[in-house]
């Protein structure tokens, strides 16, 4: 037997289909390929009870600012991207003043976080989160485990130093008010 075939000199295998692509199609799909989500800025917000204020300013500008002044009390910028109006610190224990990689005392290591965001074209809301862990669980993911650092803990005095410093840097916008650890303008925070 000679091989497959017809008897005519043609092939019975199936013939492949030829993709004919334009070149419209194939910039349109480079273009697409080029898009990339990646960003520093997490997908989740500040936990409900971060330090929240109106300021009058650039989001970059307070982000490049919060960072020198959490540089400043020693603590090392983990990620930063100020176009996107986010800052994440390592690891911080306030009691030694060192900063680290991993948390392996949940007790005593916070990380502060720092989002910038516009709510009108001159405005952003500046939102200041010192976060501490529960536990170390590896199978908890490790923001479903953390808090924020209580009134009067060594980690809210790191809260309160940034906001002080970028309120005092910034223009405070007094008609939109502001919210300190979950509380109103002008109320005082019950210290426990």
């Amino acid at each position: 037997m000679r091989g497959r075939g017809n008897g005519k000199g043609e092939s019975s295998a199936p013939s492949r289909p030829t993709i004919h692509l334009s070149r419209f199609s194939f910039l349109a799909a480079a273009a697409l390929g080029a898009c990339t989500s990646i960003t520093t800025r997490p997908s989740f917000r500040p936990l409900p009870l971060a330090a929240l204020d109106t300021l009058t300013a650039d989001p970059a500008a307070v982000i490049t600012e919060g960072a020198a002044q959490l540089r400043k009390l020693g603590l090392v910028v983990r990620a930063m991207d100020a176009r996107e109006g986010f800052l994440e610190t390592r690891w911080f224990d306030p009691r030694n003043h060192r900063s680290h990689r991993e948390n392996t005392d949940p007790v005593h290591r916070v990380r502060v976080r720092i989002w910038a965001d516009l709510v009108t074209p001159r405005q952003i809301q500046l939102a200041v989160e010192t976060a501490y862990r529960r536990t170390i669980d590896p199978s908890v993911p490790e923001r479903e485990d953390e808090l924020v650092a209580p009134p009067g803990s060594p980690g809210d005095s790191l809260t309160q130093a940034v906001r002080a410093a970028l309120q005092q840097r910034f223009a405070i916008d007094t008609t939109a008010g502001s919210r300190e650890k979950g509380k109103g303008k002008g109320e005082k925070q019950n210290p426990k």
